[in-house]
């Protein structure tokens, strides 16, 4: 669960910054001593002078604009602690830029206040001009239970708190963690910096962890509803076996006050993602409506979080996630989404107008461009391509991004069918896991050996090693009853295909607790208990035969589409082994969705082969042939033996 809350929730945090380095340089202009009070901005496009240069069909000079004019309107509003983009009653930015070769100046004016930045590119001018007019601007106090919201002992505490959430959630500067950590010594006895360290940190690490716990402690110093909504999500993080009781938490906070954005969109995520869509998606709907500039993260968890894909419903949210914020258009979600829409040179478009704005630069966080262009790369099955964009991520000091770069370095191997170079980087990242405090990251990795291992007919790892990846997997503070299914299956088929006379009953055993936990957790619910059942496909197949497997794939059909993703080829095997050609081409052409490359590259290139073999055995000549030519480019340095390793597969 907090690989999808914490991965995924936090979908937008996971690549947020921090406005700290400035590389561009100022001038100002002062105004009156005594800084002009302002309770809003309004923001409008920029008036932009010089080379805007055109990324893409659509990307040309209006959008160029309008990202620089209300990016520049956003950072602005962020740095001094009011709201932008309000109506026309909020006080009006002014922006000018110029553009040239190699640099650019921002000029920002409210009322008499002015204030210019240069930089290399835009947006390091946007950011030198705006902590400079920040200088002279100020937001009207805060009220006692303004600051109390923070957990704050005074308002210049809460508003370093509330700063450093609205810059995450606006990805608009490059260390957040840094950052997070200067607020323990500010207040340490508040949530906040605590709960704003886990969700920053690395899934399933022992320091995220220990910050959830400290969270816990401090959540009721915060008002009720905030505490009620937090604490919901602190649980779900920390267990999903708390989930009703998470969700009548965060139900209740959000229901005594459903205008504080900040927590409803967090609530908003969990139902999207813990069983209750209609509702998560009702919130994000009227947060996106009525908040609009508080709405960003909540619209990305909506894209990212939800059970079932909705490509059509993403379009809508990422319209308005690019018009609240115009440069999420080079954001890693955007480009996900045109890579699973397989609008590759879109995508591409995106992230040169990102480059060009300048979201590569220090003040904005290398890292984020990076995620998208390795993404994109691997969906495109351009495995070589995908290495070289990940490469500078694997020295990020950053754990996510590291860890992110590492993932993309051993698919785009296991992509080109390299499975000796993929098994010695994913060595070496779980030593660098192990090493860091991220366990469960490391067994992750041992889980998808196993499962390698199984399809491609090793033998599996010795006894200590698979005690290892189960305790850990399961301990990790993140194993629901999904996660419980997954790594118990896994292990019980390992255990069986290394001694199949003496585990074969320890197998049926598990299964039949896996299938009685799915009953007792669901009670009733038959969206959660498919989200369960979907992870014993393998082993219902090795215990009770490729039918029964079929028809579990085929009675789970309401599991969350990435989870019926991950065992795809297992039941496209089952099902074309049960005799349901059209049911098995349907699952392989699931396994080979461009979507599921960052985790599952081998599984995506095995479903390749087979589906190749169905379709000439159908007598579908073109339809293998255009397979057969994408197999052909991409193993041309491939494992000797591996094309006929799969077709041996059953």
């Amino acid at each position: 669960m907090l690989a999808a809350i914490g991965g995924l929730l936090v979908g937008l945090i996971v690549f947020a910054v921090i406005l700290v380095k400035v590389t561009g340089k100022t001038s100002f202009t002062l105004g009156p001593n005594k800084p002009l009070v302002v309770e809003a901005l309004g923001c409008e496009e920029a008036t932009v002078e010089g080379d805007v240069g055109t990324a893409g069909p659509g990307l040309g000079p209006r959008e160029m604009a309008s990202a620089i004019g209300i990016g520049a309107c956003a950072r602005l509003a962020t740095e001094i602690g009011v709201d932008w983009s309000v109506p026309s009653a909020a006080t009006r930015l002014s922006v000018r830029a110029t553009l040239r070769q190699g640099g650019a100046d921002v000029v920002l004016s409210v009322k008499d206040r002015e204030a210019k930045g240069s930089g290399p590119t835009p947006i390091e001018a946007m950011v030198a001009a705006a902590a400079e007019l920040a200088k002279q601007l100020s937001p009207p106090p805060m009220t006692k239970e303004q600051i109390g919201a923070w957990g704050a002992k005074d308002e210049a505490t809460a508003r370093r708190i509330e700063r450093v959430w609205r810059r995450m959630v606006l990805n608009i500067a490059p260390d957040d963690e840094k950052a997070v950590r200067e607020l323990f010594a500010d207040d340490p006895d508040s949530a906040w910096p605590h709960i704003l360290a886990a969700l920053t940190g690395l899934s399933g690490s022992e320091a995220s962890a220990a910050e959830r716990k400290k969270a816990m402690a401090l959540v009721d110093k915060l008002p009720p509803h905030r505490a009620h909504v937090l604490r919901g999500l602190l649980m779900i993080l920390s267990t999903a076996a708390d989930r009703k009781e998470a969700m009548r938490l965060m139900r209740q906070g959000y229901a005594d006050a459903p205008d504080d954005a900040d927590v409803a969109g967090l609530f908003a995520a969990v139902a999207i993602q813990a069983g209750a869509p209609e509702e998560g998606f009702s919130v994000v709907d009227r947060l996106s409506t009525k908040f609009p500039t508080r709405s960003v993260v909540p619209l990305m968890n909506a894209i990212e979080n939800a059970v079932t894909r909705d490509l059509d419903r993403d379009h809508r949210y990422l319209d308005r996630m690019h018009a609240t914020l115009p440069e999420s258009r080079a954001w890693p979600a955007s480009i996900t989404h045109l890579a699973q829409r397989r609008q590759f040179d879109e995508a591409r478009c995106a992230l040169a107008f990102g480059r060009r704005l300048g979201m590569a630069s220090d003040v904005t966080g290398r890292g984020m461009l990076d995620v998208g262009a390795a993404m994109l790369e691997l969906a495109a099955l351009q495995p070589a391509a995908a290495r070289d964009k990940a490469a500078p991520l694997l020295g990020d000091p950053s754990p996510r991004f590291s860890a992110f770069g590492a993932r993309v370095v051993v698919n785009s191997y296991l992509l080109e069918g390299r499975i000796v170079d993929a098994e010695s980087a994913e060595v070496r990242e779980i030593e660098r896991q192990r090493s860091n405090g991220s366990p469960a990251l490391a067994a992750e990795y041992g889980l998808r050996d196993l499962e390698r291992g199984r399809w491609l007919g090793r033998p599996p790892p010795d006894a200590a090693r698979l005690a290892w990846i189960e305790k850990t997997a399961l301990e990790s503070g993140e194993a629901g009853p999904a996660r419980a299914v997954t790594v118990r299956s896994a292990v019980a088929l390992a255990r069986w295909r290394g001694d199949p006379k003496r585990q074969k009953r320890a197998a049926e055993e598990t299964l039949a607790a896996m299938e009685a936990l799915a009953d007792k957790e669901s009670e009733g619910d038959r969206v959660a208990r498919d989200r369960v059942l979907i992870g014993t496909v393998a082993l219902v197949r090795a215990v009770r035969g490729a039918p029964d497997a079929a028809r579990r794939w085929t009675e789970t059909d309401r599991a969350p589409f990435s989870a019926r993703q991950r065992v795809a080829l297992d039941a496209a095997l089952a099902l074309e082994a049960s005799g349901d050609r059209a049911g098995a081409e349907k699952a392989y052409l699931l396994a080979m969705d461009p979507s599921g490359v960052e985790e599952g590259a081998l599984a995506l290139m095995a479903a390749h082969v087979r589906l190749a073999e169905l379709y000439r055995q159908d007598c579908r000549a073109s339809a293998a042939a255009a397979l057969d030519a994408i197999l052909d480019t991409t193993w041309k340095k491939a494992d000797s033996g591996l094309r006929m390793a799969f077709l041996r597969l059953k």
